[in-house]
Order: structure tokens, then C-alpha cells, then sequence
């Protein structure tokens, strides 16, 4: 197991400084898949993800995207759901689903004796999943459930919040997940309804990253979709997020700390000042604690035990976003200290958080790679967005272009206090 352990880790450093990604076009239904190949270990790490998030959700459905996505490991085919986790078993395989805001995926990593079997299995899952009413019933109640245990949770709260506020009636306001509400009246109709609108060829994006060749994955592509309907059209994303009101929304919890959020609007990873803007934002808050929000909240103040702050590009629009939890009392100035770092961000910054910020975004960017799940995390986001192939390639070289200029004209450009909404939730005044 150590020696296991080991060459993963190598295998993975190794990777993390030169992706090489291939694009593999399948022969006979064009299928196209972004490819690492790694033969160290036998293993393969497969996501198969479709244009079928929750901004797809359909007019007073929220949370069916999620629930479509649960639903695809409940049985496919003449397999119900006990017996397809026991298949899954028998290939010594793991097999997931989820739903994010823009995607639902399903992810299965095999072992390369297996692949065969494997890529066969999870191709059923997609293209002949059983919706039975047992399975639809006990997944949505689980749901239910999990919605009402978070409803208790201030930090879950207030994140809602936030993006309801923030996105208002934009695709990126509701949750992803549905609510209690939404959740109970949705149908089986509704899931496959929403299935045969949403998971199709055009739809989907492949990303594999392990032990297998071009050629091996371009066959059982072409196999396990053959008679997979090809999708009249495919989704887009939205292409506009709405204004932000500078609002102060505070919701009572009776709970010793407050969870803060401030945000305002962000930038696109398209936008040309994205890397510019990522690096000043390292300096403010996302530098856990070589930040200015960290050394002044916590180390000089002892506010809190975190504070941090980041851009959340999206297509279409984005935001920018600090937040802290406090305890009550210490809330209004843990906001106030925010909005003045982010003013004083604007002054410009000294030699030596510049040259940190700088050895650390580059020296630390192959950690981001360090494991198969987040080079196949890259792999469809790059696909799903049109970032590129080279976007990892070029990651650390535009970092390295960032100025000490730039990092002061980011700030003047994009961090707005004065804008800011305000979430609170919690016993602050």
C-alpha cells in the first residue's frame, strides 16, 4: 500500500508539470474526448458530463437536475439499483453522480483489466437509466431531508442567500440542489422529461485521464453511445448576469457567530485582466494567511479564525466575494476591516507581497495537480467553458506576466466597497 501510495504521488507530480492532452475524435459518431494517458498504474478515471446543470432546470423545477443526476446510479437497463452497485462492485470500480449550477456528471474509475466491462456499464447508466418509482421516491425524500437538516446550518443559510440576492431571478440564483418545496413537486415525469431534453451527444463532455490509448477509448466511446440519441441542439450558457444592489440582507439564527458574505460583480476567465485580477486577489484574501484580510482580522485582531475572499468566474458574469464568520458582536467591524483592506488594496503593494504572491501561484500551481480527480476536474471545465487546451500549459506563464502595476490597477478596476451587498445571518447587529 505504501509503495502504491508512492507511485501515485510520482505519477501525478510528474503529470501536473506537463498535461499532455490528447483530443481523441471517435471514428464513427464524431464523439470528441480529452485524453491524458498514464501507465504507471492500472487505473482510469472517467467523467462523462452533460450541458444538464441547474441553470437548466426547468421553469418551477428547481432541483431536477440534481435529482436526474442522483437518479442515474439507481439502476439501468435489467439491473436495478442494488444490482448495478453490485456490478460495480464485482469491477472493483467506484461509480458517482452530481450536479453543479452548469453540468451534471457521472464519474466511474476502473481498474484497466476492466475497462471493457466498466466503460460498458457506465455507458448503460447513461443512456438506459430505469427512473423506478421506488428509487425516484427514496432519493427525492433523501434530498428533502438533507435540504431541511441544512436549513439549520447558519453557514448553509447564508450562502443561499447570497446567490439569491446576488443573481436575483438569473439561472445562478437558485439552488443547485432545489429546495423543500420545489423538490416535493417534482414527478418521474419531470426526470425524464428532463433527461431526454438535456442528455444527449451535443450535450456531453468526455474527460479521461489513466491507463488507456487513444484508439482503446475511441472504440468503446463509439460502443457503449452507439443509438444514443445525437440532441437537436446544444445548451448554452447564460450570457448576461444581472447588476448587483448594494442590499444588506440579515436573517436571524439563534447561533453565537455570524457567517458574512460581501459581494459584488466579478469578471469571466475570458475577461484578459482574469489573471491579473486572480493574482491581486491572492494578496487581499485568497492567500490564506499571507493575505491582508487574514493578518488583519485574525492575526492583528483575533476576529475570526478565517476570513478569505475570491472571484467566482462564470459564464456570462461572475462576482467577486469576501466572507468571514465572527462572533456576533465583532461582526460590524470584521465588515467595516474588509471594505477598508479592499480600498487600501488600491494604494498598491510592497516588493516582498508581490514576490511571495509570485513564488507562491507559480510554485504551487503543480499541487493543483497533484491527483488524477483534479486533472480530470481541469479536463472538463476546460471543455464545458472554451478555455482552451493550453489553458494549464499557459497558467503559470500568464501568472508570471502579472505586474506589480497590475496588481494596483486590479484593485482600482475591480474591487468596488462601496457596492458591495451584505449578507448576514446570524445574532449580529
Amino acid at each position: 500500500m505504501r509503495f502504491l501510495f508512492l507511485a501515485l504521488t510520482f505519477l501525478i507530480v510528474n503529470t501536473a508539470q506537463a498535461v499532455d492532452i490528447q483530443e481523441v475524435v471517435t471514428p464513427k459518431l464524431g464523439i470528441k474526448a480529452w485524453l491524458v494517458e498514464s501507465h504507471t498504474l492500472p487505473m482510469v478515471n472517467v467523467n462523462i458530463s452533460f450541458k444538464a446543470g441547474s441553470v437548466f432546470d426547468m421553469e418551477d423545477k428547481n432541483g431536477i437536475a440534481s435529482l436526474t443526476a442522483s437518479l442515474l446510479s439507481e439502476g439501468s437497463g435489467d439491473m436495478d439499483a442494488a444490482t448495478f452497485t453490485k456490478e460495480v462492485e464485482k469491477l472493483g470500480g467506484l461509480f458517482s453522480t452530481s450536479a453543479g449550477q452548469l453540468s451534471s456528471t457521472i464519474s466511474m474509475r476502473m481498474l484497466s483489466e476492466n475497462k471493457e466491462k466498466s466503460f460498458a456499464l457506465i455507458g448503460q447508466a447513461i443512456t438506459n437509466p430505469r427512473f423506478d418509482a421506488e428509487d425516484f421516491e427514496r432519493v427525492k425524500d433523501a434530498k428533502i431531508t438533507s435540504i431541511q437538516v441544512a436549513s439549520q446550518n447558519s453557514s448553509h443559510v447564508a450562502h443561499k442567500l447570497l446567490k439569491e440576492h446576488l443573481y436575483e431571478n438569473h439561472p445562478y440564483g437558485h439552488p443547485a440542489g432545489g429546495t423543500e418545496s420545489s423538490l416535493q413537486n417534482l414527478s418521474r415525469f419531470d426526470v425524464k422529461r428532463f433527461y431526454d431534453r438535456n442528455y444527449h451527444l451535443k450535450n456531453m463532455v468526455v474527460s479521461v485521464v489513466g491507463d488507456i490509448q487513444a484508439a482503446e477509448l475511441a472504440t468503446y466511446l463509439d460502443e457503449i453511445f452507439s443509438g444514443f440519441k445525437e440532441g437537436e441542439v446544444e445548451n448554452e450558457f447564460p450570457t448576461q448576469t444581472p447588476d448587483v444592489t448594494p442590499v444588506v440582507v440579515k436573517q436571524e439564527m439563534n447561533v453565537p457567530q455570524s457567517t458574512v458574505y460581501l459581494a459584488h460583480k466579478g469578471i469571466t476567465r475570458e475577461n484578459p485582466d482574469y489573471y491579473a485580477a486572480y493574482f491581486m486577489n491572492y494578496i487581499l484574501g485568497g492567500g490564506g494567511f499571507n493575505s491582508r484580510l487574514m493578518e488583519e482580522i485574525r492575526e492583528k485582531r483575533g476576529l475570526a479564525y478565517g476570513v478569505y475572499s475570491y472571484f467566482e468566474p462564470m459564464p456570462g458574469g461572475g462576482s467577486f466575494i469576501a466572507s468571514v464568520s465572527t462572533k456576533n458582536a465583532d461582526a460590524p467591524t470584521s465588515i467595516r476591516l474588509i471594505k477598508e483592506e479592499m480600498e487600501r488594496l488600491k494604494q498598491g503593494v510592497s516588493d516582498a507581497e508581490y514576490e511571495g504572491a509570485m513564488s507562491y501561484l507559480k510554485g504551487s500551481f503543480p499541487l493543483r495537480l497533484d491527483s488524477s480527480s483534479k486533472v480530470l476536474g481541469y479536463l472538463n471545465t476546460m471543455q464545458l467553458e472554451n478555455l482552451g487546451m493550453d489553458y494549464l500549459d499557459m497558467w503559470t506563464t500568464r501568472i508570471g506576466k502579472v505586474t506589480k502595476e497590475d496588481v494596483k490597477r486590479m484593485a482600482n478596476k475591480y474591487l468596488h466597497p462601496e457596492n458591495l451587498m451584505t449578507v448576514v445571518v446570524g445574532g449580529a447587529e
